[in-house]
């Protein structure tokens, strides 16, 4: 049998005279993997998340839940409630994902979840907040504060499904994923 194999996207297709390749024909490249960076300002915080994954990962998913971390942080998009007096509201900052949906925010609330009609791989998207903490001078959370504040990021290619999941370190940045199984 007459057997070709061609390279396309970054993975290997084979085709069998006769027979269209399938995903069982075909190895998975690089599994999905992102990272979300926290950087502290004023008046407002910025997220920074990045889809590490090879050409075939999109994200579709993101939770990011603050009340994991030991600190006590959490959203302040209100005058109104838990909080400081700075404030501000959740602030799609734009990037390469195209934001199809964003849960509302209370204040005191510790999860936000983002959802994405596209979020390509080696893409990156922002958003802004205002993140606090319960301490006395709680208008502003450093890395070390966010650090135990854990994220959860759902992916999807021709292979199927996945979801990582990883937590912040000091530094003000989690890792979700491992580049494992890579062609």
């Amino acid at each position: 049998m007459n057997r070709s194999v061609f390279l396309l996207a970054g993975f290997s297709v084979s085709l069998l005279a006769g027979s269209p390749a399938t995903a069982e024909d075909t190895p998975v490249p690089c599994g999905p993997q992102a990272a979300v960076y926290f950087a502290d300002g004023a008046p407002t915080d910025r997220f920074r998340i990045e889809n590490r994954s090879s050409d075939v990962w999109q994200i579709v998913r993101v939770d990011i839940d603050l009340g994991t971390a030991p600190a006590g942080v959490f959203f302040d998009p209100t005058g109104a409630g838990a909080g400081s007096s700075v404030f501000q509201p959740f602030v799609d900052a734009g990037g390469d994902g195209e934001l199809s949906g964003a849960s509302a925010l209370t204040d005191g609330g510790t999860v936000l979840t983002l959802s994405f009609a596209r979020f390509p791989a080696q893409g990156m998207h922002e958003f802004t907040a205002d993140i606090d903490d319960s301490g006395p001078t709680s208008t502003r959370v450093s890395g070390g504060e966010i650090a135990g504040a854990s994220i959860r990021v759902a992916f999807e290619s021709p292979f199927g499904e996945a979801t990582k999941t990883g937590t912040f370190a000091p530094s003000g940045v989690a890792l979700a994923g491992e580049a494992r199984g890579c062609v």
